[in-house]
């Protein structure tokens, strides 16, 4: 694997398990489609208002992520 995919996979997968202790039942599947879409514009407004945290662009990207595992499924085949 890619060394900056690795690195920026292991911070995704860092704030997902944060938030699993936090927020129990939180997954892709477990939530609105809008609320997902909701999501991700408001972290994309955090990120433009302060574009220099990484952490801003990591959550836009477990949003995107969980967007893209509702489209295409665990397996990688498209659902939809």
């Amino acid at each position: 694997m890619r060394k900056p995919l690795e690195l920026f996979a292991e911070e995704m997968e860092t704030v997902l398990q944060k938030h699993d202790k936090n927020k129990h039942g939180w997954s892709a599947q477990e939530v609105s489609l809008d609320f997902l879409k909701d999501k991700l514009r408001e972290e994309i407004g955090e990120w433009l208002i302060n574009p220099t945290d990484p952490k801003e662009l990591v959550d836009i990207a477990n949003v995107a992520m969980m967007l893209w595992t509702r489209q295409v499924g665990i397996s990688g085949k498209i659902l939809y």
